[in-house]
């Protein structure tokens, strides 16, 4: 597919980009044009983001208890970040203290106090970009952006966060008499330290201006260079086509990694461990998007899609055993040698037993709900290590 085939596709950004792609198009100004041929990708990951994102807008919690304590944790740390930077500001959680338009006051102000806007696109005042902010406080010459993250990767911290410095732009060309803007991420399943903050100045509006000028004509430019990484490539829909990263991961991946790789400096090897996590994700968009040609229909030379293999669950435990109970006499014992219990289901269940049990004004934590159900299978269950995984120290 050429650039000449792209669809805009219909959606509020209008086919411009918006500031959650600028920390990618930063690092690869060509990704920007390269990515708009590729639909949006859905992902488990992507779908709980979207979910827990709407909770935190209607100020309810999720039904799952580990998701409900990251949702009352970013709620705790917004209403501390509007107290440290936002004098005067409460923080409303609850429906009925927000107006369906995304704006509201908070509570027990008068009505030329300050303002809460949830999930409002903002435009650029060139027009040039847009973004949405998840929450943006706003008072007396200062406004908050928090913006949340509920993904397990850690984002680029709040002083080089790219989609931060756009959203503090568009807060400049958008709101009246702002002087100052901080900004934050919170990302409970990430880190649960206490949030960075990055302060822009109305001084900086200028550097801001020019700065993503530059970018976005750059972006915009056919041809524009792509410069191929981890980082920027982790969550491009292009990378699959991309010849950029195609050749980048050719390139590499014909090293003899356990010939060279004594001799190879911590930082290469760093960079090796990078790559091989952008290889990972290369190699699945690759056989995501074969898959689905094949699906369609689409001729792929010396490839075929094979038939699924068929699978039985049993969604029923209770009423499989009676049926064979009653039929050829199966045991209970029997019946349980069969099954093996899913500890984070179990998880799920004792916790929701022991909140029940708590008593009133003590909160039962998912961790330790999961600590006390261990500690009393003990003798019913065995404990193992995994090797772990390859973590960066962000």
């Amino acid at each position: 597919m050429s650039e000449d085939d792209i669809v805009e596709p219909e959606d509020p950004r209008g086919g411009k980009p918006s500031a959650s792609g600028m920390q990618r198009i930063a690092l690869c100004p060509g990704s920007w044009m390269a990515e708009r041929a590729y639909p949006e990708e859905s992902s488990e990951a992507a779908e709980m983001g979207t979910r827990l994102h709407k909770h935190m807008e209607l100020g309810t919690l999720p039904e799952d208890p580990e998701e409900a304590e990251a949702v009352e944790w970013c709620r705790t740390q917004e209403r501390l970040l509007v107290e440290k930077y936002v004098s005067g500001i409460g923080c409303p959680s609850s429906p009925e203290e927000r107006t369906s338009s995304g704006y509201a006051e908070a509570p027990g102000l008068r009505s030329s106090g300050p303002s809460v806007l949830r999930e409002v696109r903002w435009w650029a005042a060139d027009g040039s970009f847009s973004g949405q902010g998840d929450v943006a406080y706003v008072h007396d010459g200062c406004a908050l952006i928090v913006d949340y993250k509920f993904g397990r990767v850690p984002v680029p911290a709040a002083a080089s966060n790219m989609q931060l410095a756009a959203l503090a732009k568009l807060a400049f060309d958008n709101l009246a008499d702002i002087n100052v803007v901080f900004c934050a991420i919170l990302q409970p399943f990430a880190s649960r330290q206490e949030p960075r903050v990055v302060r822009y100045q109305l001084a900086d509006v200028p550097q801001l201006r020019r700065y993503f000028g530059n970018l976005l004509a750059e972006a915009a430019r056919p041809g524009a260079r792509r410069v191929p990484g981890e980082e920027q490539c982790r969550y491009c829909r292009a990378r699959a086509a991309c010849p950029a990263c195609s050749e980048l991961m050719v390139r590499e991946t014909q090293a003899d990694v356990a010939a060279l790789w004594a001799d190879w400096s911590p930082e290469k090897k760093a960079e090796a461990v990078r790559l091989a996590g952008l290889a990972k994700k290369w190699a699945e968009a690759v056989e995501r998007r074969a898959k689905a040609d094949l699906k369609a229909g689409f001729a792929i030379p010396g490839f075929r899609l094979s038939a699924g293999r068929k699978s039985f669950k049993i969604t029923d435990a209770q009423g499989a055993f009676g049926q064979l109970n009653a039929l050829i006499g199966l045991t209970g014992e029997e019946f349980a040698g069969c099954c093996t219990v899913k500890i984070s289901a179990l998880d799920k269940v004792v916790h929701g037993k022991l909140a029940e049990q708590a008593p009133e004004g003590v909160k039962q934590l998912v961790k330790k709900s999961a600590e006390w159900l261990r500690d009393v299978l003990e003798d019913y269950g065995a404990e193992s290590v995994s090797e772990g995984s390859i973590m960066g120290d962000d």
